[in-house]
C-alpha cells in the first residue's frame, strides 16, 4: 500500500517540480538584450550590424526590434537537457511556423543561443556550417 501511495505522490509531484524548474529558467531569460554577435554558417556579421538589434524576451515570446520594425517568435525550453534546449518558432516571413532547434547558455549577463534551422539540434554552442550563433548582453 505504501509503495502505491509513494508512486502516486511521485506522479503528482514530478510535473509540478519540472514546471517550477522551467519557470525559474524562463525568468533567467526574460528581459532586454542587446545583440553582440551574429554568426551564420560560420560567417560573422559586422559588429555594427549586430548592434542595431534589440531583443526582448517576455513569457514565451521573443521580440526582435530593428529600428521601427518588430518581429516576434515563440519559444520553448527544456532546461532538463544538457545543454538546455530551446526551440524557436518565428511568426513572420518564409520561416513562419518552422522550428529552429537550438541550445542555449545563460550567465554573467550573457545569453548565448546556437540554433540550426534545418537538421539536428546542435550539440555545442559554436559557429559553423548550418548553425546560427547569437550572443546577447543583458540591458538594464
Amino acid at each position: 500500500m505504501s509503495r502505491c501511495l509513494s508512486a502516486v505522490l511521485l506522479m503528482l509531484l514530478v510535473p509540478a517540480l519540472r514546471a517550477d524548474s522551467t519557470e525559474k529558467e524562463l525568468a533567467k531569460l526574460r528581459g532586454k538584450w542587446a545583440v553582440e554577435v551574429i554568426e551564420e554558417n560560420g560567417v560573422m556579421e559586422p559588429p555594427e550590424e549586430a548592434a542595431r538589434f534589440l531583443v526582448t524576451i517576455t513569457g514565451t515570446t521573443i521580440t526582435v526590434r530593428l529600428g521601427d520594425r518588430e518581429e516576434t517568435m515563440n519559444y520553448k525550453i527544456d532546461a532538463s537537457q544538457a545543454p538546455p534546449h530551446i526551440d524557436l518558432m518565428p511568426n513572420y516571413g518564409t520561416e513562419k511556423g518552422r522550428v529552429t532547434k537550438g541550445i542555449y547558455e545563460v550567465g554573467d549577463g550573457t545569453l548565448r543561443i546556437c540554433g540550426r534551422p534545418r537538421g539536428e539540434r546542435p550539440k555545442e554552442i559554436e559557429s559553423g556550417l548550418g548553425n546560427l550563433l547569437l550572443v546577447l548582453r543583458r540591458q538594464p
